[in-house]
């Protein structure tokens, strides 16, 4: 299951239970539609509650953050952070293909309070963090 939380200038996206490929098609394509996240500056994948990603793979997870990005016209302003205590393979793939093509915009974290500090100062409007140990 997808959650997804608006925020100020952004979404917080959490991944809840067993998440499959179709779960994050299906969630891309309705972001897609709504016309609030053509303003966003930030998406936050929060991956802490997802107990297994089934399905899905490194490339389809950067297929995924490229179509977001395309979507916004690759704005330089646009971050995408995924979060996880844990490291699926995938995200681990993600990882490396982010920071290769998408250095200043795609970064993998294991604390959501680190992915808050990533993002830009104007786009971190609300505080989920502390769960930095």
């Amino acid at each position: 299951m997808i959650e997804h939380q608006w925020e100020t200038n952004g979404l917080l996206r959490r991944h809840v239970g067993s998440v499959t490929a179709a779960d994050i098609k299906t969630s891309d394509t309705w972001l897609h539609a709504d016309p609030r996240f053509r303003a966003v500056a930030y998406l936050i994948e929060d991956l802490r509650g997802c107990a297994d990603l089934i399905g899905v793979d490194a490339a389809g997870l950067w297929r995924s953050a490229r179509a977001h990005a395309q979507f916004l016209n690759w704005p330089d302003r646009f971050q995408h952070a995924w979060v996880a205590r844990w490291s699926p393979p995938a995200l681990s793939g993600l990882a490396a293909a982010g920071m290769e093509a998408a250095p200043r915009q795609v970064r993998t974290f294991r604390f959501i309070a680190d992915a808050r500090d990533w993002l830009s100062a104007e786009c971190a409007s609300s505080v989920e963090g502390g769960d930095r140990p």
